[in-house]
């Protein structure tokens, strides 16, 4: 495993332990975990691999132009457009997820270091 492996834990562990956050506190908590990926594989040459990683990025960057804030500060009035954001970010968590499983960048030790443990002090 490699030390960025501790990282996207944490972020993954953190995200599931704290589901009320804000719509922009979760999408940079996604960001955040997917910029450890991307930098994973960085020098990659699959091609299939970096494709991935380039439309994960675009549907990232989509989804920070579209972001408004009355998205988490009015949640009754921007109900319908809040669920719309919230399934686009769904799509976008299920391929890093999808990403993190295939190849194995995490494994099941290393979540429970976090998500029984707390992480290590």
């Amino acid at each position: 495993m490699k030390g960025s492996s501790y990282i996207i834990s944490a972020g993954f562990v953190h995200m599931i332990r704290n589901p009320d956050y804000t719509i922009y506190a979760r999408l940079n908590l996604l960001t955040y975990i997917f910029d450890w990926i991307k930098a994973r594989f960085y020098f990659e040459k699959k091609k299939e691999i970096k494709k991935e990683i380039e439309e994960i990025e675009k549907e990232i960057d989509n989804l920070r132009d579209a972001y408004e804030p009355l998205l988490d500060e009015d949640v009754e009035f921007s109900v319908y457009k809040r669920a719309e954001f919230e399934k686009a970010m769904d799509k976008v968590r299920f391929r890093i997820v999808n990403i993190v499983e295939n190849f194995e960048l995490l494994d099941a030790s290393m979540v429970s270091e976090f998500y029984i443990r707390g992480g290590k002090r």
